[in-house]
């Protein structure tokens, strides 16, 4: 017996409740499978359709492609959804899961992405100049931006900062990158000034006690 749509619609939620009791996955990448298998179901139902075949799922590539103008990586990404769905549905021991065509679809290739365009000196220099260092304000952006410049952080990296993460003593800072994987790096003397710099005015900002985000926006969120 084929694995119908009735059949993926009944284990959308397990799936994702799955996905969000392991662990290992984050609130932004469960809340993105439930979009592309909620997309999925949209477009078969829209099209009549309740067995599942390859030809329906390349149809649904070429919907997300022409329709929905979605980028080959968001295309690709949302058959890796599909793809972790039926796996699942194969290791929960659904009848016809195997038999599903999530799994020889062919991933899509992008094009060489352009060279990607780096600031040179004078516009760096141009960058920092332009942050007024005289404001509460300031001294906040000129840390976030020198953290990315000085010690390569990337934006999400600099925006899960927390005030913990800071060893005074050790001169070190803790990162938590991409999977909540961690890495430490050492402060040089400047970052270590441009940081208490800004700490000296951080509890100026609305309910910054009660925050313990390193970087806070003037309505007291994590910026």
């Amino acid at each position: 017996m084929a694995c119908n749509m009735t059949a993926l619609k009944n284990n959308i939620q397990p799936f994702l409740n799955y996905r969000n009791s392991v662990g290992y996955t984050r609130q932004a990448t469960a809340k993105s499978n439930a979009v592309d298998l909620n997309l999925f179901v949209r477009f078969m139902d829209d099209n009549g359709k309740n067995a599942i075949r390859g030809r329906d799922v390349i149809a649904f590539q070429q919907h997300l492609a022409s329709h929905r103008h979605n980028a080959p990586a968001s295309i690709n990404r949302k058959i890796f959804t599909l793809r972790s769905f039926q796996n699942f549905l194969d290791l929960n021991g659904l009848e016809g899961a195997a038999d599903l065509p999530f799994n020889k679809v062919l991933k899509i290739r992008a094009p060489r992405p352009y060279r990607a365009n780096f600031l040179n000196e004078d516009e760096i220099k141009t960058l920092f100049s332009s942050i007024n260092t005289g404001t509460i304000l300031g001294l906040r952006d000129y840390a976030v931006f020198a953290l990315m410049f000085l010690l390569g952080l990337r934006v999400g990296e600099v925006h899960r900062l927390d005030i913990k993460d800071i060893n005074w003593e050790y001169r070190t800072i803790r990162i938590t990158g991409k999977c909540n994987v961690e890495r430490t790096l050492t402060l040089s003397d400047e970052m270590r000034s441009i940081l208490e710099n800004y700490l000296l005015v951080r509890n100026h900002f609305f309910l910054a006690g009660d925050n313990k985000a390193l970087f806070i926006s003037k309505k007291g969120n994590r910026i």
